[in-house]
C-alpha cells in the first residue's frame, strides 16, 4: 500500500473555517502603527545580536519579496495493508527506519503516522464490534 503525504485538497482542511475574522478596528490600529513597527525592524537589522539581527533582517526580506514558498515534497513510503496491531507496529517500525535513514522528514512521519493512528482506531473499534456482537449471542442464548 502506498501511502503519500501531501497537502489537504482545496477545501478539505482541518480548518475548514479558515482563519478568524480580524475586527475593523483592530486592523486599522495596526496598520496605524505598522511604519513605526518597521522602522523598529529597520533599526534592529543592526543589533550587535546576530539572533536580533537576523530575525530583523528576515522580517525586512519578507515584506520586500514575500516569504519563500515552501517546497513541500510527496513522501512516498509502500507499506503492507495495515489490518492488524502488528502490522501497526511494522509500518511505524518502517516509517521510523524511512526516517532516520532521511527518506523522510519529521513533518512527514508526523502526517504517516497519524494516518496510521486512524487506522489502528479503527481496527480497534471493528474488533470492539465483533466481540460485543459474540458477547450477544452469548448472551441471547
Amino acid at each position: 500500500m502506498a501511502i503519500s503525504a501531501g497537502q489537504f485538497q482545496h477545501g478539505q482542511s482541518g480548518n475548514r473555517r479558515g482563519r478568524p475574522r480580524i475586527a475593523p478596528e483592530v486592523r486599522e490600529l495596526a496598520r496605524s502603527k505598522a511604519p513605526e513597527a518597521f522602522k523598529r525592524i529597520m533599526e534592529l537589522v543592526e543589533d550587535d545580536d546576530p539572533r536580533v539581527a537576523l530575525a530583523a533582517s528576515n522580517a525586512v526580506l519578507d515584506r520586500a519579496y514575500g516569504k519563500p514558498a515552501v517546497e513541500e515534497r510527496k513522501a512516498i513510503v509502500d507499506l503492507a495493508p495495515v489490518t492488524s496491531a502488528n502490522d501497526i507496529v511494522s509500518a511505524l517500525s518502517q516509517l521510523l527506519a524511512a526516517t532516520v535513514q532521511g527518506d523522510l522528514g519529521i513533518s512527514e512521519l508526523k502526517d504517516l503516522a497519524s494516518v496510521i493512528e486512524m487506522q489502528r482506531r479503527a481496527i480497534e473499534t471493528h474488533e470492539l464490534e465483533q466481540r460485543l456482537q459474540v458477547v450477544e449471542r452469548l448472551a441471547a442464548k
